[in-house]
């Protein structure tokens, strides 16, 4: 469960468990609520920063990937012919 997920669990339990009895606690739990919201704002916007630097990694190492294959491959098969000719 990341955090976005957890921070938007306890906003809307929050929600549902508050029952502002005067204007200071309603004041200070649509404060509540707002700060929470900003926080999971901030944190989607990391984590889909991160999930963006993830996948250009993966594509940057998958095209890599069959580079560095077909380079070891041919060391591979040049050292075991060699081998196999001794």
């Amino acid at each position: 469960m990341t955090r976005s997920e957890i921070l938007i669990m306890r906003r809307e339990e929050l929600l549902g468990n508050l029952e502002p009895k005067n204007e200071s606690c309603a004041n200070y739990s649509s404060e509540l609520i707002e700060d929470i919201d900003d926080e999971l704002k901030e944190i989607q916007q990391y984590e889909k920063c991160r999930a963006n630097n993830l996948t250009e990694l993966k594509v940057l190492l998958f095209s890599l990937l069959p580079q560095n294959i077909g380079e070891d491959y041919n060391k591979i098969y040049k050292m075991v012919i060699k081998a196999a000719r001794q």
